[in-house]
């Protein structure tokens, strides 16, 4: 798991020129460093979205599984009635 973590471009640019930078090797070293951050972070919504779409699959695995559940029942119940009307 990645930690990201946010970058402080006005105290980074601060410290850069206080070490003798230029503005201009400031100002290529900030957009190297917004650059090289990673694009896809997961924001709150997106983790909704993900979460409400695995809510619906697994309503949708439980309808089967409970389809399944009841005509497992049925044909026991069936088993059973035509057992005992063929062994009295």
């Amino acid at each position: 798991m990645t930690i990201i973590r946010c970058l402080d471009l006005n105290l980074y640019a601060n410290k850069l020129r206080t070490a003798g930078f230029e503005d201009a090797q400031v100002e290529t070293l900030i957009e190297l460093a917004q650059e090289s951050q990673p694009k896809d972070i997961v924001t709150v919504e997106t983790l909704n979205a993900r979460l409400a779409l695995n809510e619906a699959k697994s309503a949708e695995h439980f309808k089967d599984l409970y389809k399944q559940l009841w005509l497992m029942g049925i044909g026991i119940v069936t088993l059973t009635v035509t057992l005992t009307k063929l062994i009295p």
